[in-house]
């Protein structure tokens, strides 16, 4: 995402898509919608050699609210970005009401257009008869906004509402209300489902007042008759659109002198604009060859970025992209790690790393200071409040980290910088990954830093980059799951603590869980709960609520102070695919789920480990290609066990009933007297139960012997 700085000193964000030295074409999206629209047809666009910049209406994405706007004033926000980027000659292209601000642009700008196009472009709505095929909701919907905007303000909210809970499931929700061929494509195309979310989610970033504005400009009168715009402008329009449809098209190729009317009888509102959009390039490409010799045909030579080629891209320089880096540097791969961040995160966040996890970081050489850095803890306790139901001890655990190792995140983070600087590597922080393109050869990335740009191609791009992965979504890959009922509250506190430094104590109620993990600091714990409608940022009065109504009820714990706190939701979901081309997914892009059983940043870190060491065979030709297939064949079924854990985790703390708590605690205090059954869910907790989700086949020796290595010592066999 880019910046200009309008005239009146409003911003304006806009981005590029296609191929950056191509012919530029303006592209404006419809309503509700942002700059991130341009991406569904990014590919066609860079096959073509076309170069689409997508702007931000005002009011949408990032672009500053303006709320005495205009339909012609949107032509002078373009012609200062054009004269900005050096564009004297352009195209620009409307879709659905974006239309409108593209036929602006025909009137205003005609000596700075070469091209001029509307797909699905709604018409001008003076004319009342013009909306009698359009559907119910969006004649209503212009009706109440020709009254006053607040009117649709319902409609709206809900809208967000929607996108904000879940935007795949939203665009999956809105294609009930679209044509059979816009159903059909949803339907079956993850990537256009992520992409097309992504952006109608974008648009309410700000809130509702641009939206709102909008859709009152749509509704009433635009300031210009059809009849005075000169020059062509070409019409695709689809048979079966519900939301613009064909007698829109027709309406305006009567009126405006030169109009080109394309019909799709087959499309629909958006299925036009994915399967048709090469109509389009091809006469933008036609007029662009036409124009006068005396403007120039691409971007200026100031403006094209600097290329780069790698090995490996990793998207997110969380743990799990750090480990994966270093893996890679320690093996003679060339890899870049880039981080959209300008510095890492100075917050706990996951505070415990697991047995298994230290197994596989000895292969990093990070095990012994993280162990040094941390603290070590043998005992895990369930209870009821004052009842204990479950007593676990990781003393006896098959491994030499017979453990738990409570250290923050940061500091994790820290130690595994350390050791990719160690390997030759270095993290590109403030860098953000704006797009990803696949081809048959690498995928491409346009990567812009500080107002830079910057094009990096690689053989592989790996998604370290969290539940909202970019990676992911230029995949299409989907993320399957839903979204936990309540919020998580996760707080860093000074506390005097009853019960004492040497467990990890889940307390379950029927308020909901609560963890009590003290932190290397003297006096320093750990608290995570479930909270319906907790603050933003939990005081220490909300904390020790939590401790009170949850935890021990004979006063066990005083908060004295709390040092860092926040809210979040969670989900529990898993990606389809780990892999799909040279696109693979490790840590929180692949799956995430409750923080009970402190899972998530240790399964992200194996995930880590395997993927860099199959990567590692892969690019320096010791396999081939399809050895990638057994990273997803690996660690997706080892998510999905992880994911059960947390998941039964959380539905036994949250148990209400008395009946329902009663036998829960009978069951535990069963599975707490039966030596077996206790050793299977310490195994699982200490993730040594999935070691096999982490097994290499012997020409990547270093966890067998890892394994190996820790069994000896305590004179048992590994248990899978």
């Amino acid at each position: 995402m880019r910046t200009l700085i309008l005239n009146g000193n409003r911003s304006l964000t806009y981005q590029y898509y296609g191929r950056s030295d191509g012919p530029p074409l303006y592209f404006f999206h419809g309503f509700p919608g942002s700059r991130l629209q341009a991406e569904l047809v990014h590919e066609q666009a860079a096959v073509a050699g076309v170069c689409l910049i997508a702007p931000d209406r005002p009011g949408f994405g990032h672009s500053t609210f303006a709320p005495d706007r205009t339909l012609l004033g949107w032509a002078d926000d373009v012609i200062q970005l054009a004269d900005t980027l050096g564009h004297q000659r352009f195209g620009v292209l409307g879709v659905s009401c974006g239309g409108l601000y593209a036929l602006a642009c025909a009137r205003q700008l005609v000596q700075r257009l070469n091209y001029v196009g509307l797909m699905a472009g709604i018409a001008p709505l003076d004319v009342p008869s013009i909306q009698r095929e359009q559907i119910l909701i969006l004649r209503l919907m212009f009706f109440l906004a020709r009254i006053h905007p607040m009117l649709v303000s319902p409609f709206l909210c809900m809208d967000r509402l929607m996108l904000r809970e879940d935007p795949e499931w939203a665009v999956r929700t809105l294609a009930r209300i679209l044509s059979p061929p816009d159903q059909t494509l949803i339907a079956s195309n993850a990537l256009v489902r992520t992409r097309f979310g992504a952006s109608l989610a974008e648009a309410y970033v700000q809130g509702l007042a641009g939206a709102m504005h909008e859709v009152q400009l749509i509704a009433r009168s635009q300031g210009f008759p059809l009849k005075h715009i000169t020059g062509p402008v070409h019409l695709y329009q689809s048979g079966q659109d519900r939301h613009v449809p064909p007698l829109m098209g027709q309406y305006m190729a009567e009126r405006i002198p030169g109009a080109h009317l394309h019909r799709y009888p087959d499309e629909g509102h958006l299925s036009v604009l994915i399967h048709r959009f090469g109509d389009c390039l091809r006469d933008f490409l036609a007029a662009d060859a036409i124009r006068p010799t005396d403007f120039p045909t691409s971007l200026p030579l100031t403006y094209r970025e600097k290329t780069m080629q790698t090995d490996v891209l990793i998207v997110g320089a969380g743990p799990t992209g750090l480990a994966l880096a270093t893996i890679l540097k320690r093996a003679g791969i060339d890899c870049v790690i880039v981080d959209r961040l300008k510095a890492g995160q100075h917050t706990s966040r996951a505070a415990v790393l697991h047995a298994h996890t230290l197994e596989i970081l000895e292969a990093l050489g990070v095990s012994e200071r993280l162990s040094e850095e941390g603290l070590k803890l043998t005992h895990f306790r369930i209870r009821d409040r004052d009842q204990i139901l479950v007593r676990l001890r990781f003393d006896r655990l098959p491994t030499r980290f017979a453990h738990l190792l409570m250290l923050p995140q940061d500091r994790t983070e820290a130690i595994l910088t350390d050791a990719l600087i160690a390997a030759g590597g270095t993290v590109r922080r403030g860098h953000t990954v704006e797009t990803l393109l696949e081809s048959l050869d690498d995928v491409t990335a346009i990567v812009t830093s500080d107002g830079r740009r910057e094009t990096i191609h690689a053989r592989y791009v790996v998604g370290a980059d969290g539940m909202h992965s970019l990676v992911r979504r230029s995949a299409g890959i989907s993320f399957e799951g839903t979204r936990y009922e309540e919020s998580f509250v996760l707080a860093d506190v000074a506390m005097s603590w009853a019960l004492g430094r040497e467990e990890v104590s889940l307390f379950f109620s029927p308020a909901g869980l609560v963890v009590v993990a003290p932190l290397p600091i003297p006096d320093r714990y750990r608290i995570v709960a479930t909270l319906e409608d907790a603050p933003e940022h939990p005081g220490k009065a909300d904390v020790q609520a939590l401790l009170d109504t949850r935890g021990p009820k004979c006063g066990a714990a005083k908060v004295i102070d709390v040092l860092w706190s926040s809210r979040f939701r969670l989900h529990h979901r898993v990606a389809n695919q780990y892999r799909r081309g040279r696109f693979l997914l490790v840590g929180d892009a692949a799956h995430v789920h409750s923080p009970a059983g402190g899972q998530g940043m240790n399964t992200g870190l194996v995930d880590a480990y395997v993927l860099g060491h199959l990567l590692a065979d892969v690019v320096s030709g010791r396999r081939d290609d399809s050895h990638l297939d057994r990273y997803e064949a690996l660690r997706r079924p080892a998510a999905q066990q992880v994911l059960r854990l947390a998941g039964r985790l959380t539905r036994l703390a949250t148990v209400r009933s008395v009946l329902g708590r009663t036998l829960r605690n009978l069951a535990l205090q069963m599975v707490d007297r039966l030596s077996m059954a206790r050793h299977q869910f310490e195994m699982n907790l200490s993730g040594l139960s999935r070691r096999a989700a982490a097994a290499l086949e012997s020409d990547c020796p270093q966890s067998t012997r890892v394994i190996e290595a820790s069994d000896r010592e305590v004179g048992t066999q590994s248990v899978a």
